[in-house]
């Protein structure tokens, strides 16, 4: 299963934030070597800002974590155990209301109300009539959460995102108030103040609906830009980036359209040139030659490249570019047989256009060791690969960055992070039986930290599609687990069957499977199937489906024709035969016809 989407895993159904739990031990514990003194480090989880939570949201400087109800989660959106049992796949359920122009109060006919899955997978969709209003009904394999979306020339589009179906709540009313499309419009400039054309103005949406929907305009010889109407989706969070090829970019982000307003005006002043300067040395204060040092953007959506520059025999380096945007850069200086340094913020340019970032020491890097075992039993994780990444590495770059090593049979694990700078670094484990797990950790820049992780057991779900009639398999038909609150990525909630009508899904151990249904999707239906029996010792599941379809029809054998390739010895025999002899035929034919033109 995909690690990143594994932040988290079903609410109060679950007790594991990220897919691995982290408890901290003493030194003894861990049993590092090279007599360094040990430390050790609290991880905590980044909240929706991507920022580390503050340290009254964690509980770093205990020697150990409670699970905790994440803190970008609401409480309130959590399912309960009650909840939960008033939830079912089967039944029907309808959908109504009225879409209406949220200035105006009048009716929106034509608009489309989309009924989607969590992870944007349409289930249905309805077109408003002329009075606005729309109904949507399906008959069976309801999810638990459902998202809609209601979009309409002329209009932002508007969604509702996890709405929740229960077996008492059938007939669900909703209405949708839709915002003309908003416009953003503004100016781009030079430090100088004079006009920059012929820049790249890009509005991109942050709501995960939308975050693939981009709108693209050029600055006019001005300066000036305006977008059209934009109605792919809505105005509540978006980020404005400009980039020009003689400037820096610029970023201005968490930008909104307040309501009742048509059009946002920002405006950009670039920079020409970004420069920097600064100096590598050692613990010692001696020049480090041969230092690399990175500029690069966390957010690889804003930066197409990163640019190196290297250190000089005593140390110094300067750097002028202008790839990525002040608003969003950071530094990383690498150097063989040196801890990674990251520098986040860049002092302000002097009155000679430069950034001095001064002195910049590295250290010996950071040897971590540590255990993994698996949640809820303790016992030891026999073998499996765990990785630590630099968060925010350059896009295409993360290898650079990366330091890997594998889990031994004890599940002990030791290494130097000779390429991952100390700080917020992502630790991503592999391991047999278990689900793929990451997390930001923040690691000290200590000669030593020391770490326990847990990684969770899978439960796999396997078997077969076939029909019902002949029991032959169904190749493509779309299993997907649905049920209570499962907050993993919906992706990992479903899968195809292989052609011999195969299938095999993974989910989390905490996960109570005697909430959950199966829906198997197939040529335009649903089929509902509910009931899975408790996993086995191994965590496993065996559940084939039998579908009531038509079978494959059965190709008809015919009469073989004159031009059919003969099948066997007799027949390819007695098809050389007779062309041996419609050639002499030929041939006695062709022969008296040269004998009557010779007489004549």
């Amino acid at each position: 299963m995909n690690g990143k989407a594994l932040a988290l895993v079903g609410g109060l159904l679950a007790a594991v934030v990220g897919g691995a739990a982290y408890v901290l031990f003493d030194e003894g514990d861990a049993k590092p070597d090279k007599g360094a003194q040990s430390s050790t480090t609290t991880p905590t989880k980044p909240n929706d800002s991507g920022m580390t939570p503050t340290p009254s949201e964690t509980n770093s400087g205990s020697t150990s974590t409670t699970p905790t109800t994440p803190v970008d989660v609401d409480p309130g959106t959590v399912r309960t155990a009650t909840q939960a049992d008033d939830y079912s796949a089967e039944g029907k359920l309808r959908v109504t209301g009225r879409v209406i122009d949220a200035d105006t109060n009048k009716p929106v006919p034509d608009a489309e109300v989309e009924m989607l899955y969590p992870d944007g997978t349409p289930i249905e969709s309805a077109f408003s009539v002329e009075d606005g209003t729309y109904e949507i009904e399906i008959n069976e394999g309801i999810p638990p959460t459902v998202d809609f979306r209601a979009k309409a020339e002329g209009f932002s589009a508007c969604v509702k995102t996890e709405v929740r179906v229960t077996k008492s709540v059938r007939d669900l009313s909703l209405d949708f108030a839709l915002r003309p499309g908003f416009r953003i419009e503004g100016r781009v400039t030079s430090v100088a103040g004079g006009p920059v054309a012929d820049a790249q103005v890009h509005v991109r949406s942050l709501a995960p609906m939308f975050e693939d929907d981009w709108e693209t305009v050029d600055t006019d010889q001005n300066g000036y830009y305006s977008f059209e109407p934009i109605e792919t989706f809505s105005p509540e969070s978006f980020d404005v980036y400009v980039e020009s090829i003689d400037h820096v970019p610029a970023l201005k982000t968490g930008l909104s359209v307040a309501s009742g307003q048509l059009t946002l005006r920002v405006d950009f002043r670039l920079v020409d040139s970004l420069k920097l300067r600064g100096r590598i040395v050692d613990s010692r204060g001696q020049p480090v030659e041969g230092a690399t040092i990175t500029i690069a953007s966390p957010d690889p959506e804003y930066t197409d490249d990163a640019e190196d520059e290297t250190s000089g025999e005593d140390g110094a380096f300067e750097y002028e570019g202008n790839v990525v945007p002040l608003e969003s850069m950071f530094l990383l200086v690498t150097c063989p047989d040196y801890a990674p340094l990251r520098v986040e913020s860049l002092p302000a340019a002097g009155a000679d256009g430069v950034s001095d970032l001064g002195t910049l020491r590295l250290g010996a890097p950071v040897h971590v060791t540590g255990f993994v075992v698996m949640q809820g039993t303790g016992g030891v994780v026999g073998g499996g690969d765990i990785t630590f990444c630099a968060v925010g590495a350059p896009d295409g770059a993360e290898g650079e960055y990366t330091d890997s090593t594998q889990i031994g049979s004890n599940g002990h694990f030791e290494l130097d992070l000779e390429n991952t700078p100390p700080g917020k670094v992502l630790v991503t484990i592999e391991a047999k039986d278990s689900l793929e797990s990451a997390q930001i950790v923040d690691i000290a820049n200590q000669p030593t930290v020391s770490l326990q992780l847990a990684v969770e057991p899978v439960i796999v779900i396997s078997g077969s599609v076939t029909r019902e009639a002949d029991r032959s398999p169904i190749p493509s038909a779309r299993v997907r687990i649905v049920g209570p609150r499962i907050e993993v990525d919906e992706s990992e909630l479903s899968a195809r069957t292989r052609p011999d009508g195969s299938y095999r899904i993974e989910l989390p151990s905490t996960v109570n499977v005697g909430q959950l249904a199966i829906v198997v999707e197939y040529a335009g239906k649903r089929h509902t199937f509910g009931g899975l029996p408790a996993p086995n010792a191994a965590y496993q599941i065996a559940k084939d489906f039998a579908l009531d379809v038509p079978p494959v029809p059965t190709p008809q054998a015919r009469a073989p024709r004159p031009g059919d390739t003969p099948r066997t010895p007799e027949e390819l025999e007695a098809r050389m035969k007779k062309m041996r002899e419609e050639q002499d035929k030929m041939r006695e034919e062709l022969e008296k016809k040269r004998g009557k033109q010779d007489g004549g």
